[in-house]
């Protein structure tokens, strides 16, 4: 979200409600949007956004099968559309994107978080390299984050890799699909490599969170995008 945008987002979607649906309905019970519809290619996310939604007692106005390059919505529907992780995973992110922007009224905004920095995650086969990915089945995240932690310590030595980083392809993707304003941001470094005390997220573990996120936005101010395991990708029509 950009602070100097008008607030609250009047009409709002999260695409793909599976992945994240926490950050779209703390986002309607803090004031951000006023109304709030969901997608999902899954009829069970939908059915547990809703629940989830009812457990809060806050109210989603719509909740729609549909692919996410083919939304069920009309065209210019709404202010801002919300999303985790989900160009990584769409063979054509250029064209999910454009999807996303279809839906949009002009200045409208989009926020995607989660997207991977790693080239092998990539679904696209001219996003990803021709081994594929590297399965890491039954791994928390902490421990897939440390386990890419020297592929990101060889973008920091300037060491050669295949082709431009991911955070400059995709903001050759956002520049394909007709985006303005695009903004690559890192996201966490510290509060993925290092273990958790415990499973259960208690009030300590939060804390400590808070303080790594902090932390990664000082490093964020002198490392390149591409050393954070995850960006969010935000642009406007």
């Amino acid at each position: 979200m950009q602070r100097h945008e008008k607030q609250p987002y009047g009409d709002a979607l999260e695409v793909g409600a599976g992945s994240t649906f926490g950050f779209s309905l703390g986002l309607l019970q803090a004031g951000v949007v006023k109304r709030l519809w969901v997608s999902d290619l899954a009829t069970s996310a939908l059915t547990a956004a809703r629940k989830r939604a009812d457990q809060l007692g806050l109210r989603v106005e719509g909740d729609e099968l549909g692919d996410p390059e083919m939304l069920p919505f009309a065209d210019g529907r709404f202010d801002l559309v919300i999303a985790h992780a989900l160009l990584h995973r769409r063979m054509d992110p250029a064209a999910t994107l454009t999807e996303v922007l279809r839906v949009l009224r002009p200045g409208g905004r989009f926020v995607i978080t989660g997207e991977s920095t790693r080239v092998r995650d990539w679904a696209s086969p001219g996003f990803a390299r021709a081994q594929g990915s590297v399965g890491r089945v039954g791994m928390s995240r902490a421990g897939q984050a440390r386990t890419r932690l020297p592929e990101r310590l060889r973008t920091l030595t300037g060491a050669p890799d295949a082709g431009p980083a991911v955070p400059d392809r995709l903001r050759a993707v956002a520049a394909e699909a007709g985006a303005k304003d695009v903004m690559v941001k890192p996201e966490e470094l510290l509060a993925t490599v290092l273990p958790y005390p415990g499973a259960e997220p208690g009030a300590a573990v939060i804390r400590s969170r808070e303080r790594l996120a902090q932390l990664d936005r000082k490093l964020s101010q002198f490392l390149p995008a591409a050393a954070f395991p995850t960006v969010g990708l935000t642009g406007r029509k």
